[in-house]
């Protein structure tokens, strides 16, 4: 495929910005393209890229990864980004410290072992990405970053993280997840600018205090770690909208969580829990609640008090019943109670106006309560496929209205 006429249009019509993706060797284009390096902006030479909605060439792309930046990246000298994920490199050369106006630099999914020194030396940088590599060190040079809003160092070797991370003032996402960690440091609380945070699958057992401290989070992802508990100064997180928790040792919850007002969904499945505080009952704005494969022998009062959640997953529970109460539950909208020990559903689910889909697979379910005939929005009820022709039959009789499936898990 011959890529010149395709970028001679590109230049026609997007420059200064340009996306370069096409079916060639890397190395070839920044030669081929040299006569426009004063004019680019931005440039893309992964192995994978995402369309920015700047050009739309089709597949397939690079076909031969870069083991070498070439030092001639130095003539594009306006680039403020730079996307080079998915290739072999392994160091960068010094000459891309004179891309003083570099912004956005991606080199996610290579082959680094360690941050190259001269990446310390781009100051302007504000989104730096080396995800998907082999890093073993933190290293504190990061700091003189003092513009870094975005850093993913996710899925590294990363075991600890220093305590200079506190100096990166103006830090608002920060992706740590699938690394070695045990603990994040004291000085995670001076992010004060600190908008997301995710550290899933690392070995981290206790979260910080100074945690509570975060005040602009809106997004705290701990998921597949070995939390015994999490502090009660979570629940000074008042921006927080989403707080996932799910795959971890959790035998209890702070009642403080109930204090986090703006939280629309709480994930808490693969825990270890068998009840809530009936303060969370407080959580008005919360749509998306999963307790799913929890140690739950009834469904906690506290969640027949939460009268604006939209979905509940109780699946993998030892509930042998659920109670009148969920008739408060007018904004229900999904229910999930596969593998559960629920032998019927109370008449009172009718008062469920809202509710569109339930999952019956794995229950002791056999019947439904007439009173359903009612609910005109109920689309869709599931059971499991253990049943006799004529019990099908029973059952959709009851319901004409509903889809009524019959399959397994």
């Amino acid at each position: 495929m011959d890529c010149k006429p395709m970028l001679m249009r590109c230049l026609t019509f997007v420059l200064p910005i340009l996306f370069m993706t096409c079916t060639h060797d890397p190395q070839v284009i920044i030669q081929e393209n040299l006569k426009h390096a004063d004019k680019l902006t931005a440039l893309n030479l992964s192995i994978n890229p995402a369309h920015d909605g700047f050009l739309e060439f089709p597949d397939p792309v690079f076909v031969r990864p870069m083991e070498k930046l070439p030092e001639d990246i130095k003539h594009f000298k306006k680039l403020e980004k730079l996307l080079l994920l998915g290739n072999h490199l392994t160091e960068l050369p010094q000459e891309l410290n004179q891309l003083s106006r570099l912004r956005h630099l991606d080199l996610s999914f290579n082959q680094f072992t360690e941050i190259p020194a001269v990446v310390f030396s781009l100051s302007n940088l504000k989104d730096l990405d080396f995800a998907g590599n082999e890093i073993r060190i933190f290293d504190d040079r990061l700091v003189s970053l003092h513009k870094l809003e975005r850093l993913n160092l996710s899925h590294n070797q990363i075991r600890s993280i220093p305590r200079t991370i506190g100096k990166l003032s103006h830090l608002k996402d920060l992706g740590l997840s699938g690394n070695h960690l045990n603990e994040l440091p004291m000085e995670i609380g001076e992010l004060s600018c600190l908008v997301t945070l995710t550290v899933n699958n690392n070995q981290i057992e206790v979260l910080p205090e100074n945690i509570g401290k975060l005040i602009e989070l809106t997004w705290l992802s701990i998921v597949g770690n070995r939390l015994r508990s999490i502090p009660h100064q979570l629940g000074l997180l008042q921006r927080l909208k989403m707080l996932y928790l799910s795959g971890n040792q959790l035998r209890s919850i702070p009642k403080d969580i109930g204090n986090l007002n703006n939280l629309g969904m709480l994930l808490l499945s693969n825990n270890r829990l068998s009840d809530l505080p009936t303060e969370l009952q407080n959580l008005e704005g919360l749509i998306i609640l999963n307790l799913a494969s929890n140690l739950f022998r009834e469904i906690p009062d506290a969640v027949y008090g939460m009268l604006m959640l939209e979905r509940l997953y109780l699946d993998d529970n030892p509930i042998s019943k659920i109670f009148p109460q969920i008739a408060n539950m007018r904004q229900l909208k999904y229910l999930y109670l596969v593998d559960t020990d629920v032998s019927q559903l109370p008449p009172e689910i009718s008062k469920c106006v809202n509710l569109e889909i339930i999952d019956l697979r794995g229950t002791k379910i056999v019947s439904l309560p007439v009173e359903m005939i009612s609910m005109k929005s109920l689309r869709t009820i599931v059971f499991s496929d253990n049943f006799s022709e004529s019990q099908k039959a029973e059952i959709r009789a009851t319901l004409p209205h509903v889809e009524i499936e019959f399959s397994n898990l």
